[in-house]
């Protein structure tokens, strides 16, 4: 999702869209739109309200969708019921604990974020341990190995409304060493309209 437009602006609107309908159902009814903007969990919450089930590999694994799903939230006072919760069905698979590239995923469901690429590349602030390095590779900006072996996700077609996410043209086939040379313009350039601005 890095390569294409950031999700946050386009789910962000969608859901005020969504929490204005709700506040409408009723008098005196509060909806707040959230996209990663507020320390909820949004994984179990969204696995408790019954809208997939949480992997091995710690995402929501949405059935007949798979992982690759966008999660954003609308927190209400309205009352609504939950549908029934969906039971995991990862079954013996470890295919994603055993293609990690830094072994993050320790057991299933537990996830060291101190070795996941993802952190490292995104969150991480200093240099990276010699030993996770390897594994880390040439990526810049997360990693989605897990995703790519799981089942669940295998011969899933693209969602219609998925366009706006395909990598742009400047970072479909982008080298490594080209971003090297970059200055802070030619850096903002290449990032304009994506989230990779957002390690620095």
């Amino acid at each position: 999702y890095a390569r294409g437009q950031d999700y946050h602006n386009g789910l962000r609107k969608r859901l005020r869209r969504l929490a204005a309908f709700v506040r409408a159902l009723a008098p005196g009814v509060s909806a707040r739109p959230l996209v990663d903007d507020a320390p909820v969990l949004e994984r179990a919450w969204a696995s408790r309200a019954g809208l997939g089930f949480v992997g091995k590999n710690g995402l929501l694994i949405a059935p007949g969708v798979g992982s690759y799903v966008l999660l954003g939230e609308v927190v209400t006072t309205l009352e609504l019921a939950p549908d029934d919760p969906i039971p995991g069905r990862c079954g013996a698979c470890t295919r994603c604990l055993d293609a990690c590239p830094t072994q993050a995923l320790v057991r299933p469901f537990v996830l060291d974020a101190r070795r996941c690429v993802a952190y490292l590349t995104i969150e991480h602030e200093g240099p990276l341990d010699p030993a996770l390095r390897e594994g880390v590779g040439e990526r810049v900006f997360g990693c989605d190995v897990c995703q790519e072996v799981c089942p669940f996700n295998a011969g899933r077609a693209e969602a219609a409304d998925a366009q706006p996410f395909r990598p742009h043209a400047r970072l479909d086939d982008a080298a490594l060493e080209g971003w090297l040379g970059l200055d802070a313009a030619g850096f903002e350039a290449v990032r304009a309209g994506s989230p990779l601005g957002r390690p620095g």
